[in-house]
C-alpha cells in the first residue's frame, strides 16, 4: 500500500518534464471515465449542469502528464449501447430512473444525458462510430483508455438484489449479461485495435460498496479473460489492463470510508452515505494508474537497441535508431536521421518523412503501416528487405530512391493490404513482394522497375516517365504494367 501511495503522490512531478506535443490521449468509456457527480443533479439540484462541471480521471491523468485529451465517454453508456447508441443503456441516450426509496416518494427520472446536458465532447450516433473516425484520421493518438461493463451489470442489479442469497437465481440473472459484455467488449476492443496499434489501456472496476464486491470481480474477471482471449491471437497488438479494484482496496476495504466515492447529502431519496462514482481522491487514483501505465510522451531514439521499448520512438536529425531483434510496442516516426530495424516488430504505425535514411529488413513486423514521403535527394540507397507489413506500404513525393525488395540480397516484401508508389523522382525498384490487395504505381519521374510481383488484387501503373518490368502475377494488370 505504501509503494501505490508513494508512486502516486510522485507522478505528477516526474511527468511534468516531459513534452507532449506529439502526444494525444483519446478516452471512452462510462461515468468514471466521464467523472459523474450526483449531487449535481435531481434531486440533490434543480439546476442545469454542463460538461464542463465534470471531470473525470483522464482529465486529471492529461493534467498531469501534459498531454491534449479528447474525452468521448458518456453516463450510462453500456457495451451494448457503445457498438450501436440506439441499444440500451443506464442514461446515456435514454432516461435514468433514479428509483423511490419508499412508495411515499415517486421515482426520478432524469433525462438522457448527452442530448441533455452534453459531454466533453460533442459528437452524434455511437461512441464506438466516434472513436473509430479519431483512430482513422487523427495519427497523433497514441494513448486510449477505456472504462466499460458496470452499466451492464446496473441495468439488471435491481433483479440480482432480489436474488437475496440464492446462488443459482444470482446466476441465472448475471450469466447472460455477463456472456454479452464479454461478445461486445471483444467487438469494441477489436474493432480499435483495426484502426490503432498504440497504447490501450483497460480500466477494472472498483467496488464502490463491500456488499459488490462479488459482482464488480465478476465483471472484472470477464473484462480480463476477453483482453486475455485477443493476446493469443495472432497480429492484436497487447492490451494493458490496469488494476481499478486493487487500487481502491489499497486505500481499506470500504471506498466510502477511504473517501474514494462521493459522500451524498442528507436527502430521503439516499439509503447509503456514499454514491457510487469516484470522489475528488478516486479520481486521482484511477489517474495515477494510468500515468502509470502509460510510456513517456516523446521519447527520443538514438542508440542500438535489442529489447522491447513500451511506448512511440521519435527519430530526428543527428540521431542513429538501431533496433537489432526486440521490437516497439507503440509507433516509430522519423523525420531525420537514421533508422534500422532488423528483426524487429513494431506494434504500430511506421512513418518516414522529410529527412533521413533508413534500412528495414532481417524480416522486420510492422503491425499498423508503413508510410515514406516527402524524402529529399540523397546519395544514400535506401531499402526495404523481407519486412512483413500488415497494413499498406505506401512510397510517395519524394527524392530519394529506394529498393523495395530486389532480385538478390534484398528479398521481397510481404503486404498485407496495398503496395502505392507514386509522385517520385528518383530510381525505384519493386521486385519480389507479396501484395494482398493492390500495387499501385503511378507518376513516378525516376527510372521504375516492377518486376517479380505476387498481387492478389491488381496490378496498375500509369503516368510513369520510365517503367520496365516482367514476372509478375496479379488478379488484373492494367496500364503500362498491362504486359509485365
Amino acid at each position: 500500500m505504501r509503494i501505490f501511495r508513494l508512486a502516486f503522490l510522485l507522478l505528477p512531478a516526474v511527468y511534468a518534464a516531459f513534452s507532449a506535443t506529439d502526444y494525444t490521449y483519446l478516452a471512452l468509456g462510462d461515468s468514471v471515465a466521464f467523472g459523474m457527480d450526483v449531487t449535481r443533479l435531481s434531486p440533490h439540484s434543480q439546476l442545469k449542469p454542463k460538461a464542463a462541471d465534470f471531470s473525470g480521471y483522464p482529465e486529471a491523468a492529461a493534467a498531469a502528464m501534459r498531454v491534449s485529451e479528447l474525452n468521448a465517454s458518456c453516463p450510462g453508456e453500456t457495451s451494448d449501447s457503445f457498438l450501436d447508441y440506439k441499444r440500451p443503456d443506464n442514461g446515456c441516450n435514454s432516461p435514468h430512473v433514479v428509483p423511490s426509496p419508499s412508495p411515499s416518494l415517486p421515482p426520478i427520472i432524469l433525462p438522457p444525458f448527452k442530448p441533455t446536458y452534453g459531454l466533453h465532447t460533442a459528437y452524434s450516433g455511437s461512441q464506438m462510430a466516434f472513436a473509430l473516425a479519431q483512430l482513422k484520421t487523427n495519427p497523433k493518438i497514441d494513448l486510449v483508455t477505456l472504462s466499460i461493463g458496470a452499466n451492464d451489470v446496473l441495468l439488471v442489479l435491481p433483479a440480482l438484489l432480489q436474488c437475496g442469497s440464492d446462488a443459482a437465481c444470482a446466476g441465472n440473472v448475471l450469466g447472460p449479461v455477463l456472456q454479452n459484455y464479454g461478445d461486445k467488449l471483444g467487438q469494441i476492443l477489436i474493432k480499435i485495435r483495426a484502426e490503432y496499434k498504440g497504447t490501450l489501456i483497460l480500466m477494472t472496476y472498483y467496488s464502490p460498496d463491500p456488499l459488490l464486491n462479488g459482482v464488480t470481480v465478476a465483471v472484472n474477471n470477464t473484462m480480463t479473460q476477453v483482453v486475455a482471449d485477443l493476446s493469443a491471437i495472432p497480429g492484436i497488438v497487447p492490451i494493458t489492463v490496469v488494476d481499478g479494484f486493487g487500487a481502491f482496496k489499497s486505500f481499506g476495504d470500504n471506498a466510502c470510508q477511504g473517501g474514494l466515492v462521493i459522500p451524498l447529502p442528507p436527502n430521503p431519496y439516499n439509503l447509503s452515505p456514499c454514491d457510487i462514482h469516484p470522489s475528488a481522491l478516486g479520481r486521482d487514483v484511477l489517474a495515477g494508474l494510468v500515468k502509470l501505465a502509460a510510456p513517456p510522451a516523446t521519447t527520443a531514439c538514438n542508440g542500438t537497441y535489442s529489447g522491447t521499448f513500451v511506448g512511440n520512438l521519435k527519430v530526428s536529425s543527428g540521431q542513429t535508431c538501431m533496433f537489432v531483434g526486440g521490437g516497439v510496442t507503440g509507433n516509430i516516426t522519423q523525420n531525420g536521421g537514421n533508422l534500422v530495424l532488423s528483426g524487429t516488430t513494431v506494434g504500430g504505425n511506421v512513418q518516414i518523412q522529410a529527412g533521413g535514411s533508413f534500412s528495414l529488413g532481417g524480416f522486420a513486423r510492422i503491425i499498423g503501416n508503413l508510410q515514406i514521403q516527402n524524402l529529399p535527394s540523397s546519395a544514400i540507397q535506401n531499402q526495404l528487405c523481407g519486412v512483413s507489413v500488415g497494413g499498406n506500404l505506401t512510397f510517395q513525393n519524394s527524392q530519394a530512391a529506394v529498393q523495395i525488395g530486389a532480385p538478390t540480397m534484398c528479398p521481397g516484401n510481404t503486404v498485407g493490404g496495398d503496395l502505392q508508389v507514386g509522385n517520385n523522382d528518383a530510381a525505384v525498384g519493386i521486385v519480389s513482394n507479396t501484395v494482398g490487395g493492390n500495387l499501385q504505381v503511378q507518376k513516378n519521374s525516376g527510372p521504375t522497375i516492377v518486376s517479380g510481383n505476387y498481387v492478389a488484387k491488381n496490378l496498375q501503373c500509369s503516368g510513369n516517365a520510365t517503367i520496365s518490368g516482367s514476372g509478375n502475377t496479379a488478379g488484373q494488370k492494367q496500364g503500362q504494367c498491362a504486359l509485365f
